[in-house]
């Protein structure tokens, strides 16, 4: 599965959109976008799928997403 996310994240163009990923665990993680997801995945060796984020931030599991960002105050 590693190889298939190391792939599309060597092609993928950072476009800063804010994304969530949902883990085979049930995890709900943030994302700065979804290249980040795909970078995470592929160095991590995880499987998150993108999903929709939750209206309520504490709902998220972690967040990579940097400050200043959509879920910021």
């Amino acid at each position: 599965m590693g190889a298939k996310w190391c792939s599309m994240a060597k092609v993928c163009n950072h476009d800063r959109v804010p994304i969530c990923g949902l883990s085979h665990a049930g995890d709900i993680m943030g994302f700065r976008d979804l290249c980040d997801m795909f970078d995470y995945n592929c160095i991590r060796r995880r499987n998150y799928k993108q999903t929709p984020c939750p209206d309520d931030r504490t709902q998220l599991t972690v967040s990579r997403r940097p400050t200043n960002s959509y879920y910021d105050d």
